[in-house]
């Protein structure tokens, strides 16, 4: 590009005067030849071709304003440079847009920052907007509520499907009560190699009581959901893509779910989910429990116009009182909880997103500042320009309007760009989080996130730029009329700011570090067995593959043999549910004589039912503590045994021995005594206390009824991992129509704490953030402290100062507002980690190491920021420095 110096006709210039034809033509008139000299001069001053092309942008930027601008507002010219407020206004804007043009590296830097910072608040607010305060995406969905039964001790139970009945035919509060089971996983066979399904069984009424019907075919009736009604389904969207070919009709379309053949008759929309991600629905009336004391549902309510939930809460606790008469012992409930769908969907994932949102608001006062620092720096580069216009009668509020403006249209660019990164950002976390954080499927970036972003870019404007623009105008003003204070002012300014960013990057890094060393806790928590060095086969035997216990038995023992001679298994074992899943069968245990299942006084303890061969203690490295294990003549047919672990065993018989008792259990469905041979050490989920999972274990060899859904679990000689295809493969063999989900025992754990994971991946990538912008913020505002004294230290040293002096009095000083700033964020840390308390396992939210390890990563950080510019200055030559004063 060539200099528009050399007289009016360079090509730049001639193309800028084009530009100008876009103007009006009074303003062309009046400004044209004033702009076009200004373009000139900046042109000249503007050095380098990157410079040069920041100048040709911001003049096409000024054009295109005054354009914009008088089509807009239809101001004439003198309006808009008169004393108007709009005038003022939109001039100082135009002035601020070329100002940025003028200083690229400042403006990007200070708009990346503020980007960084509203972007990161922004991505937290889309979620929290989408999973908190966003209503259920279905119809009326304020009426919608949950029903739990209540126990005598107040505790909330899943309900019984009797009581469902009940509750339909007394109740007067609700338009629609339904029921469904929780998620299950069968093995869908028919449409391709065979997979597993999340499968969910819902009760009559079920898609109407929601109020969304399926976008293709239709519902089931109620007749169909009646007990000995059709094999009939409704499937998802994505379900009907992926496996049955997108076909635009459902006649005939099947496919075989367990030991039955499924007929299609409905596809739901694309962004149906109803607590969780399921595949399939089915009827779950066709074959119910009709056992008043077991709860196995989950029920739905929408409640009828005009009742509340207060009121329909009073009726349904009438009605269980009533039942409660009618059927003594057998009903176990004495009241009925009633709870918004909203909440049970959302769950417990407001605390960690409310922390999360306010730990990003962390990160953008710390950026908004930093970018303060910067404008306080750039003032000084400006002093010249702002003491003229001073001069020339410009008071301190037209210099603070000026400084204002520039950092409105700055905060606007940064707000674009924090929008932008908050969109990549929550493109990622879709990709990353599922499972993660609840109802991620329905949040994105609409129009209150859009006024969010813009809420934020106002926020900065008043963080960021008045501050400095109030300093920068006060200093001006006293150097004008001679005063001495303005430099002090200043320097008590960056000083503070230091403070300031210490405090708030301390206060995040804690928050991450208690997060940190909670996973770590987890993962290293003593669960009595070792999950580490696992392998873990799941499959499903379909009943019409395998019809009698001598097949189904069969196959397990075939199974176990062939993955036991793969080259690198150490040992093998059998068992219906891995230790740190909760067991799918949990009951009441009963001791001899007093066995009445409806006598609540019958219930010695509840525990968890597993069948289990010998191999599953040795595999898993659970400890035999007393007794014997299973031996091979524990079989069908054979006496009785079981296994109870230690709680089970402390709860039953304290300070007594269990070896030779007698119990019974709910979940044994043939109700017979069992005599226990052995106890083992209590394994248990990382989130258990020890003591609290009682569990008994039976020879699955002697209960074939309940070896259906089962793991074989290998434990590896070396690399777990390297175990995975082998034992795909190898069980592939066996029978190809059976699925395997084959992973790490290790892998599970670490799924069952996704969201702990979420919180302490994105409070990390915060704290990450925060210590990046501190250091920037630190080195920057040190380093114009220390310019600011260059002729104070180029005395120092010619009257015979040494560098490590002039280092310990700069570094002094600036540690000095470190120190301040971490004993805030200490204090601060102190207040905000109490949030964490419900996040946190086996650490407490004052944890000295954390807070210790913390301090210490600040103050390094802060350490290398504060000495860097100071070491710097130390090295200046006195001569050269006094000789430019």
């Amino acid at each position: 590009m060539k200099s528009g110096g050399g007289g009016g006709g360079s090509r730049t210039e001639r193309t800028y005067r084009r530009l100008l034809l876009l103007l009006p033509a009074e303003l062309r008139s009046e400004f044209g030849d004033e702009m076009v000299a200004l373009f000139r001069a900046r042109l000249n001053e503007a050095g380098g071709p990157g410079r040069r092309l920041w100048v040709w942008i911001g003049g096409v930027l000024d054009v295109t304003w005054q354009a914009v601008v008088e089509a807009w507002a239809g101001h004439r010219t003198r309006q808009m440079e008169g004393t108007g407020l709009m005038g003022g206004t939109l001039k100082d804007v135009r002035f601020g847009l070329r100002m940025l043009a003028h200083y690229p590296v400042f403006s990007a830097l200070s708009a990346l920052t503020l980007a960084t910072g509203i972007g990161a608040v922004t991505l937290l607010f889309t979620l929290v907007n989408g999973v908190l305060l966003k209503g259920l995406p279905y119809p009326d969905a304020g009426r919608l509520v949950m029903l739990s039964e209540l126990s005598e001790k107040g505790s909330a139970m899943v309900v019984s499907y009797p009581n469902l009945v009940d509750w339909r035919e007394r109740s007067r509060s609700f338009e629609g009560l339904t029921a469904g089971y929780y998620l299950s996983r069968p093995t869908i066979r028919g449409v391709g190699d065979p997979f597993e399904a999340r499968a969910m069984g819902v009760a009559k009424g079920f898609f109407r009581t929601i109020g969304v019907q399926p976008w293709l075919g239709r519902a089931f009736t109620d007749q169909e959901n009646d007990r000995g009604g059709p094999p009939v389904v409704v499937v998802s969207h994505a379900f009907w893509q992926t496996y049955l070919g997108a076909a635009a009709r459902l006649d005939d379309v099947t496919f075989q779910m367990g030991s039955g053949t499924m007929v299609v008759v409905g596809v739901m929309p694309a962004d149906f989910q109803f607590l969780t991600d399921a595949d399939i629905w089915f009827p779950l009336e066709q074959s119910p429990i009709d056992i008043r004391a077991a709860g196995n549902h989950w029920v739905l309510g929408r409640l009828a116009p005009g009742v509340t939930a207060a009121q329909a809460r009073q009726e349904m606790n009438s009605i269980a009182a009533n039942l409660k008469r009618e059927y003594g012992n057998d009903e176990l409930a004495v009241g009925v909880e009633i709870r918004p769908l909203r909440n049970v969907v959302v769950g417990d994932a407001g605390r960690p997103l409310g922390v999360l949102l306010g730990a990003a608001a962390l990160v953008l006062l710390l950026a908004c500042s930093n970018v303060a620092g910067m404008l306080l720096a750039r003032g000084k580069l400006r002093e010249t320009e702002f003491g003229m216009r001073v001069a020339l009668g410009a008071g301190r509020g037209r210099l603070v309007a000026q400084l204002v403006a520039e950092g409105s249209v700055l905060a606007m660019f940064a707000a674009g760009g924090g929008l932008l990164l908050s969109l990549a950002g929550l493109h990622f976390v879709k990709l990353s989080g599922a499972g993660m954080v609840p109802r991620l499927g329905e949040v994105s970036i609409d129009g209150s996130v859009l006024l969010f972003a813009v809420a934020c870019a106002v926020l900065t404007v008043l963080i960021a730029t008045l501050p400095p623009s109030l300093s920068v105008s006060h200093g001006v003003e006293r150097a004008i009329r001679g005063g001495a204070r303005a430099g002090r002012a200043k320097s008590l300014f960056w000083r503070m700011l230091v403070g300031l960013e210490v405090a708030l990057a301390l206060m995040l890094v804690v928050g991450a570090g208690l997060l940190v060393r909670s996973l770590s806790a987890i993962y290293n928590a003593d669960t009595g067995y070792d999950s580490h060095g696992v392998v873990t086969v799941e499959f499903v035997i379909p009943g019409d593959q395998y019809p009698d216990a001598p097949t189904r038995l069969g196959f397990i023992e075939r199974a176990r043999a062939e993955l036991a001679a793969l080259p690198g298994v150490q040992s093998t074992g059998v068992g219906g549910v891995l230790p740190m899943n909760p067991t799918r069968k949990r009951g009441p245990v009963r001791i001899p004589p007093n066995l009445d299942i409806r006598d609540p006084a019958a219930w010695a303890a509840v525990a968890g039912w597993r069948v289990v061969d010998n191999g599953y203690f040795e595999a898993l490295g659970i400890p035999l503590t007393r007794g014997r294990l299973f031996g091979p003549g524990d079989v069908d047919g054979a006496p009785n045994v079981t296994i109870v672990n230690a709680s089970l065993a402390a709860t039953l018989w304290p300070d007594q021995d269990p070896l030779g008792r007698t119990l019974r259990a709910n979940w044994d469905f043939r109700d017979e005594d069992f005599t226990v041979v052995g106890v083992v050490g209590e394994a248990r989920r990382w989130d258990r206390q020890p003591g609290r999972q009682p569990e008994l274990y039976v020879p699955y060899q002697q209960r074939p009824e309940h070896a259906d859904w089962m793991y074989i679990v290998l434990r590896a000689r070396g690399d777990p991992g390297a175990l995975i295809n082998p034992v795909r493969q190898a069980f592939k063999q066996l029978d190809p129509r059976i699925y395997a989900d084959v992973g790490t025992l290790d892998a599970d754990i670490v799924e069952s704490t996704a969201d702990r994971r979420f919180t302490t991946a994105v409070l990390g990538g915060l704290a990450g953030v925060s210590l990046i912008l501190a250091f920037a913020g630190i080195f920057g505002v040190v380093s114009q402290t220390v310019a600011s004294r260059e002729r104070e230290i180029g005395v120092r040293l010619a009257l015979g100062g040494t560098p490590s002096q002039v280092v310990r009095l700069l570094g002094t000083q600036a540690l000095v507002w470190v120190g301040l700033g971490d004993l805030a964020g200490i204090l601060g840390a102190v207040a905000g980690t109490r949030l964490l308390d419900n996040m946190l396992f086996g650490i407490g939210h004052y944890d000295m190491l954390s807070f210790t390890i913390a301090l210490g990563v600040v103050l390094l950080a802060a350490l290398l920021a504060s000495l860097v510019p100071a070491i710097r200055m130390a090295r200046l030559d006195p001569v050269t420095t006094l000789r430019a004063e």
